[in-house]
């Protein structure tokens, strides 16, 4: 379970900067949520398919955490949109 979690925890924090792709500026946090939100779905069915051990921690270290990764960017990158002169002030 220590491989599980480290592994997502690792994926979760590169796949944030997935955001900075192209193709996801282009769409906007509610799209970049219910993208994530779905993903993540698909994520838990296909974990329930897993036979083995190796899948289960490629499934869930891997994609859970991608898609965990991109859902926690939405809430930042609406926050830098709509308060771009306080960035970084208290």
């Amino acid at each position: 379970m220590a491989l599980i979690q480290t592994l997502t925890v690792i994926v979760l924090t590169l796949s944030m900067y997935l955001v900075n792709l192209p193709f996801l500026q282009r769409l906007s946090s509610r799209s970049t949520t219910a993208f994530c939100v779905i993903c993540t779905c698909i994520v838990y069915l296909v974990l329930s398919l897993a036979k083995s051990y190796t899948m289960y921690v490629l499934i869930y270290g891997v994609a859970f955490g991608c898609f965990i990764g991109l859902g926690y960017m939405a809430p930042m990158k609406n926050c830098y949109q709509h308060i771009p002169d306080r960035k970084g002030k208290g």
